[in-house]
C-alpha cells in the first residue's frame, strides 16, 4: 500500500469514527427528548375517546356547537340555573311539614309505650303533646300521618335532614 493510501485511510478512518460517534450521539439526543417529550398514555387513552366521540357525532350529524351546548346544560351550573330555585320560605315551610310530620310519628310510638305502661310522662308535657297530635292531625290529614314502612321512614329522615342542610344545620341533625 502507498503512502497516499495509508494517509486516506487514517483520515477516513477518522472521519467515519467522527460520522458515527456524532450520529450515536444525535441518536441518544433524539432517544432523551423522544423520552422526555412522550405523550403520557392518559393523553392517548384520552385522544383515542375523543376520537372516537369525534367519528359518533360526525355519524349522528351532531355539530360541534350542539354538542358545547349539550356539555354545558349537563356538565355546568347554566341547567341548574333555569331551574327556579325554592326561596328560602318554600325550604323552611317544607322542613316544618317534615319536621311535624316526623315528630308525629316518634309521639305516636311514645303513646303506646304510655299506654302499654312502659314510659311515663309528666300529665302537663303529656296532654300538651296530645293537644299537638291532634292539631298535626288535623292539619295534614290521617292518610298522610299513617304507620310508615321503613321505606318511608327513610325518606322522610332524609328530607328532614337534606332540609336542614340547606337551612345551616349540620348533616343528620333529626331532633324533633
Amino acid at each position: 500500500m502507498e503512502a497516499w493510501q495509508i494517509e486516506l485511510l487514517k483520515i477516513g478512518g477518522t472521519a467515519l469514527i467522527a460520522f458515527f460517534g456524532g450520529l450515536g450521539s444525535y441518536w441518544l439526543y433524539l432517544r432523551k427528548r423522544k423520552i422526555e417529550h412522550a405523550p403520557d398514555r392518559e393523553k392517548l387513552q384520552e385522544a383515542e375517546k375523543l376520537t372516537t366521540l369525534l367519528i359518533q357525532h360526525r355519524k349522528h350529524n351532531i355539530s360541534p356547537i350542539e354538542l358545547w351546548k349539550f356539555k354545558e346544560r349537563m356538565l355546568s351550573r347554566t341547567s341548574q340555573d333555569e331551574v327556579e330555585w325554592r326561596s328560602k320560605d318554600e325550604i323552611l315551610e317544607a322542613e316544618e311539614e317534615v319536621f311535624e310530620k316526623v315528630w308525629y310519628c316518634r309521639h305516636r310510638i311514645l303513646e303506646h309505650m304510655v299506654e302499654a305502661g312502659e314510659k311515663e310522662v309528666d300529665p302537663e308535657i303529656w296532654k300538651s303533646a296530645l293537644e299537638s297530635a291532634e292539631n298535626i292531625k288535623k292539619k295534614y290529614g290521617k292518610e298522610q300521618l299513617a304507620n310508615f314502612e321503613d321505606f318511608e321512614w327513610g325518606m322522610l329522615s332524609g328530607k328532614l335532614s337534606a332540609l336542614r342542610w340547606v337551612s345551616g344545620e349540620e348533616w343528620d341533625m333529626l331532633d324533633t
